[in-house]
């Protein structure tokens, strides 16, 4: 699909014709498809556009002869029919470290080697849509396979959880990037004092409005109002269409980041030592468990490091490394100090819930 977008300076809408604003559910994904049980693939070849002729279609040569049985791979609108699945599409010898991953984490890692050739070809600001925590350690690998070019992760603010990748070209900066030529901006949104809205209910309203969960970052919640960031493209919509949270009024305006109200954290900051950076030791410290039974959860399955399953105790921690379990909170792992006179890890994490 592709969008043509008509933007009236008179009645401030948006208006689409023949096809589907990019950041809406409406549109397919960038590099995904979606084949009809709705899992997202890789397509097995391009889809072609459709030649005409100088009188239409018909004007075409027409074949001599139509092949015996149609195509199996890829049907008219470009998604492989259900009897015969989608092949990925042979590697290039520079991807070849595409290889190292599978399913979701390989169409993020394709994705973002797109845009970071994309750079390097055209020599211009290109950028990833927003990631989560586990997306980024994904995007982080690929920058290094690729020889970590010039390139800049930010979210808006310092503690950003949802960030972008900003691959930049030989003459930019990457240490005073003017806020005009981010890709990201932020839109604020109020309500009465009788309301009182919470993060569910804001992002649900924008679910509501069919946009797409990647081209938002944070959403930061206040008592009377809350802020989003999002990509530049789709915040003209937003101030024009996103009006109401449920059966709550919104009058939405765009700010600059500059001006961006950050909520008070409301995690418990605990400081303490542990005998390693283990998985099971921090962890263990974080939530006042025992190390038997902090590895009990990580082999059960219901430990997450950085968004994504970590079955491994003996695994080491970084800096900002976030730990989640199921069902009883998660852990920032804000800052590792020195050792102690016994040889022990001073650390600081911040602890969400439970």
């Amino acid at each position: 699909k592709f969008a043509i977008l008509r933007y009236s300076f008179h009645t401030r809408k948006a208006v689409l014709r023949d096809g589907a604003l990019p950041f809406l559910h409406s549109a397919p994904p960038y590099g995904k498809m979606q084949d009809e049980s709705g899992r997202h693939f890789l397509p097995a070849a391009p889809c072609k556009p459709q030649a005409y002729g100088p009188q239409g279609v018909s004007a075409l040569p027409k074949p001599t002869a139509p092949p015996s049985k149609p195509p199996a791979a890829i049907c008219p609108a470009g998604r492989p029919t259900p009897s015969n699945p989608p092949k990925e599409p042979p590697m290039s010898k520079d991807r070849d470290f595409l290889r190292a991953f599978s399913g979701e984490d390989r169409m993020t890692a394709a994705q973002v080697a797109d845009k970071l050739e994309q750079c390097a070809r055209q020599n211009r600001l290109t950028h990833t849509m927003f990631l989560t925590t586990h997306q980024r350690c994904i995007a982080q690998q690929v920058v290094v396979c690729c020889g970590t070019p010039p390139h800049r992760i930010m979210g808006g603010h310092p503690d950003a959880e949802r960030c972008l990748f900003l691959f930049l070209p030989d003459y930019m900066d990457a240490d005073n990037i003017p806020e005009e030529e981010l890709p990201f901006g932020a839109i604020r949104v109020s309500w009465g004092h009788g309301a009182a809205l919470t993060h569910r209910d804001i992002l649900g309203s924008l679910m509501a409005q069919g946009v797409r969960r990647e081209v938002l970052g944070d959403l930061l919640v206040g008592e009377n109002g809350c802020d989003v960031i999002a990509l530049r493209e789709c915040i003209p919509f937003l101030r024009d269409n996103w009006l109401s949270a449920g059966r709550t009024g919104l009058h939405p305006v765009e700010i600059p980041l500059s001006e961006l109200r950050i909520p008070a954290a409301d995690g418990k900051t605990i400081r303490d030592t542990v005998a390693s950076l283990r998985l099971d030791a921090v962890l263990g410290s974080g939530f006042s468990l025992s190390r038997g039974r902090a590895a009990e959860l990580i082999a059960a399955g219901r430990v997450s490091l950085n968004g994504c399953e970590c079955l491994k105790p003996d695994r080491q921690l970084a800096e900002r490394d976030i730990l989640s379990v199921r069902g009883q909170g998660r852990l920032i792992l804000r800052e590792i100090g020195g050792l102690s006179k016994k040889g022990r890890f001073y650390i600081t994490v911040e602890r969400f819930g439970g």
